[in-house]
């Protein structure tokens, strides 16, 4: 039996009553064999491992580690081009700009995918500053960026992009 809480998952063996897997073929009752029995086993580990193995969507550890988070789900939703996902990042007036949505829509289709590399983050407080070089497949040249973030509530968002300083 599997159980799962707080992201962790606890497994604990159960004993197996072969006589509920035993099938029955021509009004005779055959009993599950090794075989049967070896793939159950088999099929029951793969399950467990999936659910061992999964991604779990805890929040990330420290706000350093949250502001990166919001920079990969950032470039996430850009390049599957999920403008709402990507506005859930963003400050409120960055997202309620004259225009803001056709020019993400323009520079996404201007762009094709981007790549990322966060370079640093630095946060004080309520405030946050990721400098992240930006690599876009329809361009040559990269692009390095000062992105400024605010915690709201529990969520930081990015407000303002800046130049950045190479590093």
């Amino acid at each position: 039996m599997l159980v799962a809480m707080f992201n962790a998952v606890k497994v604990e063996s159960v004993p197996l009553n072969f006589n509920k897997f035993s099938a029955c073929r021509a009004g005779q009752r055959e009993v599950m064999g090794h075989a049967g029995a070896m793939r159950l086993a088999v099929v029951s580990a793969v399950a467990a491992a999936m659910v061992l193995l999964a991604p779990a969507s805890a929040q990330a550890a420290t706000d350093e580690d949250q502001v990166r988070a919001v920079l990969i789900g950032m470039n996430g939703s850009y390049n599957s081009s999920d403008f709402t996902a990507f506005a859930s990042h963003l400050c409120a007036d960055m997202r309620s700009a004259a225009d803001f949505e056709a020019g993400w829509y323009a520079s996404r289709k201007s762009d094709g995918p981007t790549q990322i590399t966060i370079n640093s983050v630095d946060v004080t407080g309520a405030d946050a500053v990721a400098n992240v070089r930006f690599r876009a497949a329809n361009h040559a040249d990269t692009k390095t960026l000062d992105v400024e973030f605010l915690r709201e509530g529990t969520d930081w968002k990015a407000c303002r992009y800046d130049a950045g300083r190479s590093v």
